[in-house]
């Protein structure tokens, strides 16, 4: 639902529709197989896209968490973006940055139109890079084993319990609100 030219106003802040800045290009949108570890289930996300807006990527993945979470069907997340990319502003709740980290940096525009050896050579991170292979292998087992070895699935709950209390009241509860919560503990 997110691949393409869309506005993206939404996913950041003070960015209105009608500003150039808001329009964003996304190339893939891709969830992985959900993997367990210990007691936690964990889901790689994969975004490639040409720019990103501040905080765009966690708006991004707390509406695709709620797209799946309330599942309206096959059709919904597509039709619950594109309200959140026409005229209209809404205010979109921002997942934990827990766990978020940069994989690759892609520079495919600037090769193709900007590189020009020797003086400007292109930028690669690709398989062929002579690197390559050493930066797949921190990546996988330093930076990703340290997010799932490391990350704390609690860390998540308050905001899980956040847009459980937005869904069902329209506003969050205050902290002291004693109300039952499905399936979430209190903490």
């Amino acid at each position: 639902a997110f691949v393409g030219t869309r506005r993206y106003h939404n996913f950041t802040k003070n960015l209105r529709p009608d500003a150039g800045a808001a329009q964003r290009y996304i190339l893939s949108f891709d969830a992985a197989e959900p993997a367990v570890v210990g007691d936690t289930e964990w889901v790689r996300l994969d975004v490639v896209g040409q720019s990103f807006l501040l905080h765009m990527i966690r708006k991004m993945v707390a509406v695709a968490a709620e797209a799946a979470r309330v599942g309206r069907g096959e059709d919904a997340p597509g039709e619950l973006l594109d309200g959140l990319t026409d005229d209209r502003e809404v205010c979109l709740q921002l997942m934990p940055g827990d766990g978020l980290y940069l994989g690759a940096p892609v520079f495919e525009s600037y090769n193709r139109y900007k590189a020009s050896p020797p003086d400007r050579p292109p930028l690669e991170w690709e398989a062929g890079h002579p690197a390559h292979d050493a930066i797949e292998r921190f990546r996988v087992d330093v930076v990703e084993s340290g997010i799932v070895g490391g990350g704390e699935p609690a860390a998540l709950v308050p905001w899980v319990y956040y847009l459980w209390q937005v869904r069902v009241f329209g506003f969050p509860l205050s902290p002291d609100d004693a109300v039952p919560v499905p399936n979430i503990p209190r903490l």
